[in-house]
């Protein structure tokens, strides 16, 4: 069953990355049916308990990414991506993914920044940011939609390859 498993998800992903990278946007209807699927999975390994465990991988990772969102920084298709992979994994295995999904968005995200010659914008704009936060007192959107997606990575990618790291028992 175990590999069934892989394959569904890993095809599940390959259709979300597709549609990050492409519309920047993250189709609901498969994430829900991921999801559903998910605690089924959770469900028959280890009954009502795995579903409970998985349903708090996934409220801790909505915890610490919604302020994340609120800023602008990370897309809401992207935090049911992770909710959804973390539904099959205990939270500490969340963490873990969350964090190797980010240092893999990191090097992406500075790939991009070399390839496009925008880091030294980048980073400017990011400490005009943090500046304006601190005088103004108030917390405003780092990244709206109407900017463009120049300058943005499909998370979607890191996300799904932090998983393969997990399934690969990196972690």
């Amino acid at each position: 069953m175990e590999i069934a498993v892989n394959i569904f998800f890993g095809s599940i992903a390959v259709v979300i990355i597709y549609y990050d990278v492409k519309d920047h946007k993250i189709p609901n209807g498969l994430l829900a049916g991921g999801l559903a699927a998910a605690f089924v999975i959770r469900f028959l390994d280890c009954g009502i308990h795995g579903c409970i465990s998985g349903a708090g991988s996934m409220l801790l990772l909505f915890v610490l990414l919604y302020p994340v969102y609120g800023l602008g920084m990370i897309g809401a298709g992207d935090i049911k991506y992770l909710c959804m992979y973390s539904a099959l994994i205990t939270w500490k295995q969340a963490i873990y993914m969350l964090f190797y999904a980010c240092v893999l968005g990191g090097i992406w995200s500075l790939a991009h920044m070399l390839r496009n010659k925008s880091m030294i914008k980048r980073f400017q704009y990011l400490k005009e940011f943090i500046k304006d936060m601190v005088r103004q007192k108030s917390v405003k959107k780092y990244y709206t939609p109407e900017q463009g997606y120049a300058d943005t990575i499909a998370f979607a990618l890191p996300i799904g390859l932090s998983y393969i790291l997990h399934l690969g028992g990196m972690y």
